[in-house]
């Protein structure tokens, strides 16, 4: 059976101005990228859910606090 031939797109090495991909030895920083997530929710519940993303992304400490007193006080009036 004949061996498929590589299309060159995995090991790219571009033209003289421009280099394809990473640079030989860089290292994947996973620290700086955030992981997608699925989430099913109707409309309105989507919207508070964007508008509250942002605000994480601003402060994650600050939300943290008010997502646990949101836990407090809605497991206080069930």
């Amino acid at each position: 059976m004949e061996e498929a031939k590589e299309d060159g797109r995995r090991h790219n090495r571009g033209t003289i101005g421009n280099r394809g991909g990473r640079k030989k030895g860089a290292k994947i920083n996973p620290a700086g990228q955030r992981p997608g997530h699925q989430i099913r929710a109707y409309a309105d519940e989507w919207g508070i859910i964007q508008d509250f993303a942002k605000l994480v992304k601003k402060d994650p400490a600050l939300c943290q606090k008010y997502v646990i007193s949101l836990k407090k006080e809605i497991q206080e009036n069930q």
